[in-house]
């Protein structure tokens, strides 16, 4: 069955963002400790006890990509996540500060929203 097969016309969605919605499925897990540049569908555990960690959202995002982050440690140290030129609901950048604080984030191609 190819994707127009199970498309209505009230989906209004492009062959791409169908395959984007399709890779949710398969998440890519990692532990980070200083810099990240998330790629869509990116689950990133943030370990800041040495220091900041900073992750990048990814640069050029497809609408309706979603990166999660969560800060997994007590440390006074914070996460920040930055837009790769696009703002987070309207800031440049968004800081974690508590340990297991979360966050999904997700994109019109426009701006970053947090959800």
């Amino acid at each position: 069955m190819a994707w127009n097969d199970v498309q209505t016309a009230s989906d209004n969605i492009t062959h791409t963002e169908w395959n984007t919605m399709v890779t949710y499925i398969v998440r890519n897990v990692s532990i980070q400790t200083s810099y990240c540049s998330a790629s869509q569908g990116s689950v990133v555990l943030a370990n800041a006890t040495s220091g900041t960690v900073s992750v990048w959202l990814p640069v050029s995002p497809t609408r309706g990509d979603i990166v999660d982050v969560q800060k997994i440690d007590s440390s006074g140290n914070s996460v920040v996540v930055g837009g790769n030129g696009l703002t987070i609901n309207d800031d440049t950048t968004f800081t974690i500060s508590s340990q297991y604080e979360s966050y999904t984030f997700t994109t019109d191609t426009v701006k970053w929203y947090i959800i």
